[in-house]
């Protein structure tokens, strides 16, 4: 989980630079990318949102998830490892 957190850093930090570094080369993309900007974000929070619904449920039903081999195909490796951790 920690992982995805600095990935997720990191890949923001990324992201805000590179737009800092073009609003410093073009002072009319500002004004274009705040809506760019503004929908990066609402996505973002959908994602994370997302993953937090989906890790709580997967720790909240963690012997149904690992009870049976269907349930268990459905997870990811990570999310298998949470869920057995």
């Amino acid at each position: 989980m920690e992982q995805t957190r600095d990935t997720e850093d990191k890949t923001t930090a990324s992201l805000y630079w590179r737009g800092v570094q073009r609003r410093s080369c073009s002072p009319s993309a500002d004004s274009s990318s705040f809506p760019a900007r503004m929908d990066l974000n609402r996505v973002k929070y959908l994602l994370r949102s997302y993953l937090r619904v989906r890790l709580a449920k997967i720790e909240e039903h963690a012997l149904h998830y690992l009870s049976a081999e269907a349930n268990v195909e459905r997870l990811s490796p990570q999310e298998l490892v949470f869920a057995q951790g």
